[in-house]
Parts: C-alpha cells; structure tokens; sequence
C-alpha cells in the first residue's frame, strides 16, 4: 500500500483507538460505583466506546466517497477496509453486553437477562438491548448464513437505525455523568458522522450519484457459463478509465432490482460499451437465461484504480476466469494508443481452453506487437495450475492480477515468498468472508 493510502487507511483505525485515551481519562472511577471487579466493568466500558467508533466509521466507509475511494486506491480497498472495521466493531459491541452479564453470574441469573435481553427496567438499557440483537442478526446473515444478495442489502438497510438506537443509549446513559469534555466531543462527532453518512447514502446518495442510463443491443453467450453484453448508453458525460467498473442494474420483469459492479471491457470515446458476466450465483445464473436484447439498464460509476499505465512498462497480467475483463479493455486501448516500450505477458488462466475467450483478438495483438506483447493460455486440465515461480523475471515486473479467491489468495502466498515488493502488486478484491 502507498504512503498516502497507508495513511489514510490506518487514520480510519486511529480515529476509533481515540476512544481508549479519552476513556482512560473518565471511566475508571465507576468501577467504584458499580462495587464490582474492575475487569468485567473496564472491559465492558471499552469495548462499548471502541465498537462505537468502529460502528460509525464503517457507515462511513460504505457511502461510496469518491474522496476516499481515490485516496485508498479503489473501491474494493474500501469495501474491504468497511468490511474489517465493521466486523471489528461487531465483535466488540458483541463483548460489551457479555461482560456486564458475566459478572452476576452465578448470584443473580436475572440480572444477567438484564444485559443480554431487553428486559432490564432502564429503557436507555433496553435501546442498547434492541441494537445489539439487531446487530447480531445483520451479522448472521452476513458471515454464517448466506441468503440472497437482495435480501442481505435490504436487511443491511437497517443498520443506520440500530446506530441511532446505540447512539440513544450511550449518549442517555452518560448525559450528566462524565466531566470530560472531550470525550462528549468525540461522542458526538461519531454520533454526527455515522447518522449523516447513513442518512446521506440512504436520501441523498440515489439522487447524487453519477448515474447513466442505457439499453441492452446484443447478448452474446460465449459459453454455458460466460456471456458478454452489449449497452448502448444514452445521454451526456459518460466516460471512463480502461479497466474501471460500473455498478449495473439490469430492469425487465425476470430480474431482480439490484446493482451489480461490472468491469467494462471497451475502451473510452464510445456509447457502446462491453462487460463479462459469469453465471456464478443466483442473481448472474437468472440474468445468463433470461436477458435479451432492449432490457432498460442503469449505471453508476466509474469506480476503481485499477490502471496499467501508472506502472513502468514492464508488466506481468494474470487473468483468471472472466478475470480476463480489464485486460481486454487495456489490449483494446493499446490497439488505438500504443504505449513504447512496454514488454507485458499475459497469463489467461481457465480450467479448459475452451473457456477461454477473445482468444482471437488477444493472438492478433500479439502479432502486431511482436515481442512486446507475449499471450499465454493456462489451461488446469491440460497444463496444470500457473506456478508464479515460473514467470521469467517477475521480481523485475510490476504484477496486475484479477481473478478468483482462492487463486488470488494462492498467488499472493507465493508473491509473499518471492518477496516481490508489495508496491509492484496490483489486484482488485471483491471477496468478503
């Protein structure tokens, strides 16, 4: 990760790690007035603040802040940071009820109903009750019990209410009670920046956003799995960056109402754009048998940094899959904007050469090149899987990988080994577990 985005990346832990200093200036002297062990009492308290914190942080991350998103890297390097901050903080609000029930345990089993059901006779105890218990629903439904796509986005709307119920409940709880200014200032921030980045991505986002409309002109089904489709884009000031992505949502009756982000594998200039879908789920399984030519699209983007040409000119591709998607509109650009001295390999993994796609047009750039541009096919069935360790000078090149996550995973674990610089790996991720 780049100094900057380094940075920026930790700042957002910083800010929620403020909590454990301005908590040392205030709470030790409840532990008195609660007449219990320090430890259930301190622990509780802390991971109440820090898990607050964490909490608003994440609704802040996921409102798709071009600011940030730019800063970071790309979308998926928010995603990803989103993801980690929230569980993080779910974890931690997840100890803070438990650890106030473990210290009746065992001389007052009601008490501990207290604490962990909204039964307690304080109805500002009771808001924290009803946030926790609908915090751990959202995360069953999102790290244990998968459901459909739709249905987990309609459940994850809730999570600014449960904000607010949390915010109730420390800010009642602590009116009147703590001297310390700035720990009030800092509550309070949190409180603002997590209610108005929910309020901000649920009322004004939809109106906000850079947004296109377009029309589907041709379906081509490379093969049972893999169609590549065609959008004609209609009004003014569409563009974008070769390999950036766009947030697609597909409207005729037998689809869903959903976004999804698709990397656009035609170069810029044109209202005519390309993009890959695999049938991998239940959204892309019904868009792959259903979708015809003049379904009504909306898009919103672009999104993401993933771009060649802020590398030197030596460069490795790894494609896995319909991975191949930036990489087709990289080859395309190059075709109408040559880049000199470039010296790039392409590595196309798939399972079956038969699977693999623009196989054509990737082989008549390469003649066109000559020795600046070499394709490789990796087909597992025939030529087993792609050892990074057998890529020519790789230590030397600069690495742009997109593919799926075990692959990714794999490759990494082997770029960690060969010690290739961190700031020579490039990759997008989109993968939450």
């Amino acid at each position: 990760m780049k100094g900057r985005s380094s940075l920026l990346y930790w700042s957002f832990w910083g800010i929620a790690f403020l909590a454990i200093p301005l908590w040392y200036l205030s709470y030790p002297e409840t532990t008195i007035k609660h007449q219990a062990k320090p430890f259930w009492v301190y622990g509780s308290q802390l991971f109440a603040l820090l898990g607050y914190a964490l909490f608003a942080v994440a609704i802040l991350l996921s409102v798709r802040s071009r600011f940030i998103e730019h800063r970071l890297g790309g979308l998926d390097k928010v995603y990803q940071l989103h993801h980690s901050i929230a569980k993080a903080a779910f974890y931690l609000l997840f100890l803070h009820p438990v650890f106030l029930a473990l210290r009746w345990i065992p001389q007052n089993m009601e008490k501990v109903s207290w604490y962990l059901f909204p039964v307690h006779r304080r109805l500002e105890i009771d808001l924290g009750s009803w946030a926790w218990w609908g915090l751990l629903l959202i995360m069953i439904f999102t790290l244990a019990i998968k459901i459909a796509y739709h249905r987990w986005k309609l459940l994850h709307r809730f999570t600014g209410l449960l904000f607010l119920l949390a915010t109730l409940h420390i800010f009642i709880l602590l009116f009147g009670k703590t001297g310390n200014t700035l720990l009030m200032v800092y509550l309070v921030l949190l409180a603002v920046t997590g209610i108005g980045a929910y309020l901000y991505k649920e009322f004004a986002f939809p109106f906000l956003a850079r947004q296109f409309n377009g029309v589907v002109t041709q379906v081509d089904r490379l093969n049972d799995r893999v169609m590549e489709i065609e959008v004609e884009v209609t009004g003014s000031g569409f563009s974008f960056v070769p390999g950036q992505f766009f947030f697609f949502r597909f409207m005729y009756p037998e689809q869903t109402n959903e976004y999804h982000p698709y990397t656009v594998c035609s170069i810029p200039g044109s209202k005519h754009i390309r993009i890959m879908v695999k049938s991998l789920g239940d959204y892309t399984g019904n868009l792959y048998k259903t979708l015809v030519s003049g379904a009504k699209v909306k898009m919103e983007g672009p999104y993401g940094g993933f771009y060649y040409r802020n590398s030197p000119p030596k460069q490795v591709w790894i494609a896995g899959g319909v991975g191949i998607a930036p990489f087709i509109s990289w080859m395309r650009e190059l075709r109408y904007n040559p880049w000199p001295n470039m010296q790039i390999d392409l590595y196309y993994c798939v399972n079956a050469a038969s699977e693999a796609t623009h196989i054509a047009e990737f082989e008549q750039f390469q003649q066109e090149q000559h020795d600046n541009f070499r394709l490789h096919v990796v087909a597992a069935n025939t030529d087993g899987f792609l050892n990074p360790f057998n890529i020519p000078d790789i230590g030397n090149k600069t690495v742009f990988f997109c593919g799926p996550k075990a692959m990714r995973k794999a490759f990494l674990a082997a770029f960690r080994s060969m010690k290739l610089p961190e700031s020579n790996i490039h990759y997008e991720d989109f993968d939450f577990s």
